[in-house]
């Protein structure tokens, strides 16, 4: 068996290979309609970021909570340090 095709099962009973981490479980984010206004923000995004988003959203009935929760989650991640934002002029 070659170094790319091993897995290792760990006590917990979850699979890695010998180069991963083990899975963390995905953080829930229970989103819904907010009750608060709305409004209209113009964004200029690049067309494959624009289409990525509509087909991350096609089934989404309400796209404002998707956007606002990715928003907000991002700004949270960089004002609390989890990551860093740089931007390249």
């Amino acid at each position: 068996m070659d170094a790319q095709n091993m897995s290792i099962t760990r006590n917990d009973n979850t699979k890695t290979n010998e180069n991963s981490q083990p899975k963390k479980k995905p953080e829930v984010i229970q989103m819904k309609k907010s009750d608060e206004n709305t409004v209209r923000v113009s964004f200029m995004l690049e067309q494959s970021i624009a289409e990525e988003w509509k087909d991350f959203n096609k089934n989404v009935p309400y796209k404002t909570v998707t956007l606002g929760h990715a928003l907000r989650r991002f700004m949270n991640d960089v004002r609390s340090g989890k990551i860093k934002f740089e931007l390249e002029l």
